[in-house]
């Protein structure tokens, strides 16, 4: 007899032993009472439920299910009982002998792992197990066997070399990764428990994350290098930030010094005007007092004549009395020169100061945005020998900016964060800008509008989720109206963020285009019926003109509008690949552009504004490019292309500083991009 055979007895007893005598099944998580007898956790907690319900149970107290005994429980109840762990060790033992003993036989190396015992028909040799007729169908449908070499025979297993131990199954080599649990598995893993998980074989898998360290190794080379000549320009922009500060400190102390002439100024006239003051009242109340001590004095006088009278003869008297009486009447009706109170009787008045409650507009700071060569020259300028250390720097921000068409515009900064989040954008598809620089895109994903400030950071965000924005403009009285398609209707919101109104409904089959003219009428495109509409400010219709088609006063699909200086209506023919620009009363003046990608041709154009001097800019969408008409209609130049990363432009939009805002929108990708003219 072998010693596999002769083994095989002594190895069911062992696994009987192991198993508890709650569930007759092998222990998991074995719990050891008092008495020492040892029972599944969970058993151990469904006798206890069992137990409490029945008459004279004792709370806290637990009876062993095998011979009575009371085991006091913790405060955590059965989980706080002590593991057996010798029995854990037995069973770690019993399972590694189990296994190493499928060495000798011939039995489905998957089935015995389950305690089952059936004959194997076939051996693997990629694998070194052998199956049964059920587990090579299992064996079969796994793409990880697939191109194993199988034999249809039983085969005495191959001794393995446990470079990597399974921890289910002890002496099992582990040959895969189970991506799902993130650990280990040998074949037996695969073939039961872990039949339907993503597993891998170790090999492939290292090599993965040999490659994935291998590209992040080269993506942190890339950036070593980014930051390393960031770092080069730390110290010119350091140096020219500090000459900035000291120019600043200068303005401010020089500002300070106007601001405080014109403050003593006003202090001198104010205590001249004072010393007036004080010196009439003084003189007045000086008369009135000399004017009183006359009285009194009159008084006391007439006072001794009526009562020397008194004393006198009867016929004396009776002639006088008239005299003394117009006289004493006379000194009764004389009245003060002093200020009389509205509510009757003598006051005095006093002198107060009343300061002004007008808040003093000092002043504020603003960044001014630098090129990289406008900071190497500011650098040079500031290291130069004698160079004056309080020299202005003046912001670009509020440099007048005359008509260069030999420039490229310059990159300010720009917003490309995908996403729903502040900052973040979603086809941002409109743009309108603010006397007061503030930037608001309306972003028809994310169902907002998203205010920026002239710098690119997120002021706030309106209407989230209540609005679907095609159109956005700025009112003469500073409120924002924009376009709400699906509504079929035109909204109005003030800066912060309230509605004030919503109106148009039934007006419009798909308002989309909006703008307002400088005589504060309302421009508004409808792609629904191919249609301008003119609004005036008490939302009456002044005239509705166009329809679908190739004619000059035709459209198709007009989706963007714009305004002229002389209140000129400019609209985004898009369909039709051009620009075509009405008087004020929708009469068509001229056509320009047609389709096509040579210069001046256009191709879907759709976000059209004018600059201060009125020329015309256009995003000339799938030629990937802004470009730059005249008033009458001529091609100027192109003032950005796909060199310069313009990609799918929609909406563009001119800043109160001059600067031209382009928001760029794909189904996965949207940017805001504020360039320099």
């Amino acid at each position: 007899m072998s010693v596999a055979s002769s083994t095989e007895p002594v190895m069911w007893q062992l696994e009987d032993l192991l198993q508890c005598m709650i569930c007759f099944e092998p222990y998991l998580s074995p719990k050891m009472l008092k008495c020492g007898h040892t029972f599944c956790a969970d058993c151990l907690t469904g006798y206890q439920k069992t137990y409490l319900q029945q008459k004279g149970a004792v709370a806290g107290k637990l009876p062993c299910p095998t011979c009575r005994d009371l085991t006091t429980l913790p405060q955590n109840g059965v989980q706080g009982l002590r593991n057996d762990f010798k029995i854990q060790k037995i069973e770690n033992l019993f399972r590694t002998m189990n296994v190493r003993r499928k060495s000798s036989a011939t039995d489905c190396c998957a089935c015995y792992a389950q305690k089952k015992t059936v004959p194997a028909v076939v051996y693997c040799f990629n694998c070194a197990k052998s199956y049964c007729d059920k587990c090579l169908k299992q064996h079969s449908k796994n793409a990880l066997f697939q191109g194993h070499k199988v034999v249809n025979r039983a085969t005495p297993i191959p001794s393995v070399s446990a470079e990597l131990e399974c921890k289910i199954h002890p002496g099992e080599q582990g040959k895969y990764m189970c991506q799902t649990c993130d650990t280990v598995i040998c074949i037996l893993c695969i073939m039961n428990d872990h039949s339907d998980h993503d597993a891998s074989e170790i090999p492939v898998v290292v090599q993965q994350q040999q490659d994935e360290i291998k590209n992040l190794t080269n993506m942190v080379q890339v950036k070593s290098k980014e930051l390393q000549k960031w770092a080069l320009e730390l110290d010119p922009l350091r140096q020219v930030y500090l000459l900035s500060c000291q120019s600043a400190e200068a303005a401010i102390k020089e500002h300070s010094k106007l601001m405080m002439e014109v403050v003593k100024k006003h202090e001198i006239q104010m205590l001249q005007e004072l010393k007036r003051l004080r010196n009439e009242k003084l003189e007045a109340i000086e008369k009135e007092r000399d004017r009183v001590k006359y009285n009194i004095s009159r008084m006391k006088s007439m006072g001794e004549f009526a009562a020397a009278l008194s004393g006198s003869r009867a016929v004396r008297a009776m002639g006088s009395h008239e005299e003394i009486l117009q006289r004493m009447r006379t000194i009764m009706d004389t009245g003060s020169s002093i200020q009389v109170h509205p509510e009757g009787g003598q006051v005095m008045s006093i002198l107060k100061f009343l300061h002004s409650r007008q808040d003093i507009d000092f002043g504020r700071f603003e960044d001014a945005w630098l090129s990289a060569e406008e900071l190497a020259r500011y650098a040079a300028q500031a290291s130069a020998p004698g160079q004056n250390p309080n020299k202005r720097i003046t912001p670009m921000l509020n440099q007048s900016k005359s008509q260069d068409h030999s420039s490229k515009p310059k990159l300010i900064f720009r917003v490309h964060h995908h996403g729903t989040g502040s900052g973040h954008l979603r086809d941002p598809l409109s743009v309108a800008c603010t006397l007061h620089g503030e930037i608001i895109v309306g972003e028809w994903g994310n169902k907002r509008l998203q205010v920026f400030n002239s710098s690119g950071r997120t002021i706030r965000m309106i209407g989230s989720g209540m609005v679907e924005p095609q159109g956005v403009a700025v009112t003469l009285r500073g409120n924002i109206i924009i376009t709400d398609a699906p509504q079929k209707r035109m909204q109005v919101f003030s800066m912060s963020g309230n509605s004030i109104t919503k109106w148009g409904l039934g007006k419009f089959f798909s308002p989309c285009g909006v703008t307002v003219s400088p005589n504060g009428n309302y421009i508004i495109s409808d792609t629904g019926d191919n249609s301008v509409n003119i609004y005036k400010t008490d939302l009456t219709c002044a005239k509705r003109f166009g329809s679908k088609g190739l004619q000059d006063n035709q459209f198709d699909n007009p989706l963007y509008v714009a305004t002229g200086q002389h209140n000129e209506i400019i609209i985004s023919d898009s369909d039709n690949h051009c620009i075509k620009v009405f008087d004020s009363t929708g009469h068509f003046i001229r056509k320009i552009g047609s389709l096509g990608n040579a210069d001046g041709q256009l191709k879907f154009p759709r976000g059209v504004c004018t600059d201060a001097d009125g020329s015309i800019i256009v995003a000339d969408r799938n030629n990937d490019r802004i470009s730059l008409f005249s008033r009458q209609g001529r091609f100027i130049r192109h003032l950005l292309t796909k060199e310069d990363s313009i990609k799918d432009p929609y909406a563009v939009g001119i800043t109160v500083a001059g600067n031209l805002v382009v928001t760029e929108s794909t189904s996965n990708r949207a940017e805001v991009k504020v360039f320099q003219l």
